[in-house]
């Protein structure tokens, strides 16, 4: 079974201008986070605009990309539209992604970025889509971060994508960071999110600067203690940052919900079991429902000690007083990859009764699949 990476159905979520938990408040979106990947979701019943002749040409473009010139049109046209409706916003997302393998045509559509305007979603959809591309240059992604610092439009645009960058350098980092640093307060928390990210990426490709610089910043501002707490915890676990342990520890028992449940989201992409253990005892002891119920989604993003990770789900799924939390971590079982066997007995038993039907859907719908991926979340309010 594989885990399934990025819907990219959730683009204008992690493009949009309300946090999520991780990848970003810009969803980051993800209140994060969040990075076409792991995080998905976008509010599947968003009730899309009227339609245009311009969206609905946008509409019938094929799931494939046609010439690079065609995907450049696409984006101009798009750039049209304020706002871009969120089907749109996608399928230009997976079009620019597709095109951009080829390097010429990256740099091609890198150029034509940088006449797109800030309003609407195209631009972020386009950067989104250049960024996560591994044949993006880091250099083409600064000249886009220098765009993002001109004025707030491009900034809630820009920033956000490029925490989907794949390829990271220090020079890029100080360049973000920089922007953390700021006085705006939007900028500094997209920036401080945007540095998570990319501390990830660069643990994920070795560069190891890039990663000790990031959590040096992410642990001495969490030191501070001031208002922007939350936003530090959300982008230390944007990072994986290890150096935040102690800050993160703190953070879960605070009487204030909202920081226990950034906090806990804070573990998502750690693989070491003292993490799991954390999580797990959140999820099962935590009063807040909503504390619980992050704890049950950052449960579903490593595999790492798997019959445990499945037990402390299943038994949250099968029992847990609050439905939404009992959901959330069944769909946290779905998404658990590789050989499982508690987990295919704990899917086997939530899709019978007694339990509720909205965990019975879930677990079913995982079950008949014939190629079994995960039942399409969505981000946490």
């Amino acid at each position: 079974m594989q885990r399934r990476t990025a819907s990219v159905g959730s683009l204008l979520v992690l493009l949009g201008l309300s946090g999520v938990v991780g990848a970003s408040r810009a969803s980051v979106a993800p209140r994060a986070t969040v990075q076409v990947g792991e995080e998905s979701g976008a509010g599947t019943g968003t009730r899309v605009p009227p339609v245009s002749p311009a969206t609905d040409a946008l509409r019938d473009l094929p799931e494939t990309p046609g010439t690079c010139d065609e995907v450049i049109v696409e984006a101009r046209e798009a750039s049209a539209r304020d706002p871009l409706p969120e089907r749109d916003a996608n399928a230009l997302y997976a079009h620019v992604h597709g095109a951009a393998r080829d390097e010429a045509c990256g740099r091609a559509l890198a150029r034509a970025a940088e006449e797109l305007p800030c309003e609407g979603h195209a631009l972020g959809a386009v950067v989104s889509g250049l960024v996560s591309q591994g044949a993006f240059p880091v250099s083409a992604t600064r000249r886009l971060v220098a765009r993002a610092r001109t004025g707030e439009a491009c900034m809630k645009e820009i920033l956000p994508s490029v925490q989907h960058a794949i390829n990271v350098d220090i020079a890029l980092a100080r360049d973000v960071r920089a922007v953390a640093a700021g006085k705006d307060e939007n900028a500094s928390q997209a920036g401080f999110l945007a540095l998570g990210s990319l501390g990830l990426a660069a643990r994920r490709s070795g560069a190891t600067e890039v990663v000790a610089m990031v959590e040096r910043t992410l642990s001495a501002e969490l030191a501070k203690g001031d208002a922007r707490r939350i936003v530090l915890l959300e982008a230390a676990g944007n990072a994986a940052c290890e150096a935040c342990t102690p800050a993160l520890v703190r953070a879960l028992g605070d009487v204030d919900p909202w920081t226990r449940r950034a906090a806990v989201a804070s573990f998502r992409f750690r693989a070491d079991r003292p993490s799991l253990l954390r999580t797990c005892a959140a999820l099962e002891r935590d009063a807040a429902a909503s504390v619980r119920e992050h704890a049950a989604w950052a449960l579903a993003f490593e595999d790492a000690f798997g019959p445990e990770r499945a037990a402390c789900l299943a038994r949250a799924a099968a029992a847990d007083p609050d439905l939404d939390v009992r959901r959330t971590a069944t769909r946290g079982l779905t998404r658990l990859a590789g050989e499982n066997a508690g987990r295919d007995r704990a899917l086997l038993a939530l899709a019978k009764a007694p339990h509720p039907a909205e965990v019975r859907l879930v677990a079913l719908e995982h079950l008949v699949a014939s190629d079994p991926t995960p039942v399409t979340e969505t981000y946490l309010p």
